[in-house]
């Protein structure tokens, strides 16, 4: 029969495998996920300090209607449902 293992043996061989385990979940799975949240992050910093539209001091986004929005039928909201399928 095979050898009776001592507690203490046991013990630390677990202590062991439970550092390596954990030293493998923050390699693989937490530094990873952690990487791509910060260069997430980043990325959408950058493109909010590059696009004028969202600037604190104003807000840049203006809506123009079309020199013809008055007399063209496909600008009127009373349009959609009168269409003909000319």
């Amino acid at each position: 029969m095979a050898d009776h293992v001592s507690v203490d043996e046991a013990v630390g061989a677990m202590i062991a495998m439970l550092i390596v385990l954990v030293i493998f979940l923050i390699y693989f799975c937490f530094l990873p996920a952690y990487n791509g949240w910060k260069r997430r992050k980043q990325m959408e910093e950058e493109l909010l300090d590059v696009d004028p539209q969202w600037e604190t001091d104003r807000y840049a986004f203006q809506a123009k209607w079309p020199r013809n929005a008055v007399r063209d039928k496909k600008y009127s909201r009373l349009a959609a449902c009168s269409r003909t399928s000319r």
